[in-house]
C-alpha cells in the first residue's frame, strides 16, 4: 500500500536524493510519482507534483495526493523552471512527471533541464525526477540524459516483469526494487 515506506526509499526521501527513475511508456514512473508524494508527506514534508503531461494530472485526480500536496501542470520550459523555483523556495519534496517530455533536442532546453538538476543535487528538500526514455543504436538511454545523469544521486530504469514492475538501482550502488499497481496503489514485493 502506498502507506508503506520501502526503507530504501524512506532513507532517499530522508536524505533529501535527487532521484532520477526512467523507462519507456506504461511502466508505472507516474504511480511511482504519486507513492513517492504519498511517503514524503507521511515523513512530515509537503509535496509538489509538477506534470508535464495531461495524463498525469488525470491520473492524479482519480488517485489524489493528500493535504499537503499539490499538482501543478506546465506546458512549456519557462513555467517548468518557474514552477520548480516556487516550490524549492516554498521547501516542498518535488516531483517531476517528467522532467525531459519539454525537451525539443536543442541546446537552450539542454541548459534548462541541467540547471533544474544541478538545482535538484543540491536542495535542501529533495526532487525525484521521472523520465522518458528513447532508443539509441538498440540501446534505451533517457532524453536529454546528458544533463541529469551527472547530477542524479540515485538512478533507476523501470521496466516490467511479467505483471510487476521492477526498478533497476544504477547507482549508487546496483540493487532491484519490485512492485506491484493495484487499484492505483503501489504496492513494495
Amino acid at each position: 500500500m502506498d502507506g508503506y515506506i520501502s526503507p530504501i526509499i524512506k532513507s532517499w526521501i530522508e536524505n533529501n536524493k535527487f532521484i532520477f527513475i526512467y523507462g519507456p511508456a506504461g511502466v508505472g514512473k507516474s504511480h511511482l510519482g504519486r507513492s513517492f508524494s504519498i511517503f514524503a508527506t507521511n515523513l512530515g514534508k509537503k509535496s509538489c507534483v509538477i506534470a508535464t503531461e495531461e495524463g498525469t494530472v488525470t491520473l492524479l485526480r482519480s488517485y489524489p495526493l493528500g493535504p499537503n500536496s499539490e499538482t501543478l501542470l506546465v506546458t512549456d520550459e519557462n513555467s517548468l523552471i518557474s514552477l520548480f523555483l516556487k516550490c524549492l523556495l516554498n521547501r516542498k519534496y518535488i516531483i517531476i512527471d517528467t522532467i525531459n517530455s519539454l525537451f525539443n533536442g536543442d541546446e537552450e532546453s539542454l541548459n534548462i533541464i541541467g540547471l533544474i538538476s544541478a538545482l535538484s543535487r543540491f536542495s535542501s528538500v529533495g526532487v525525484l525526477a521521472l523520465g522518458q526514455v528513447r532508443e539509441i543504436e538498440g540501446k534505451i538511454y533517457p532524453a536529454a540524459w546528458q544533463a541529469i545523469i551527472p547530477w542524479a544521486e540515485v538512478i533507476g530504469r523501470v521496466g516490467k516483469k511479467g505483471r510487476k514492475g521492477l526498478i533497476t538501482i544504477e547507482k549508487p550502488r546496483k540493487g532491484l526494487l519490485m512492485f506491484e499497481i493495484k487499484d492505483g496503489e503501489v504496492i513494495w514485493i
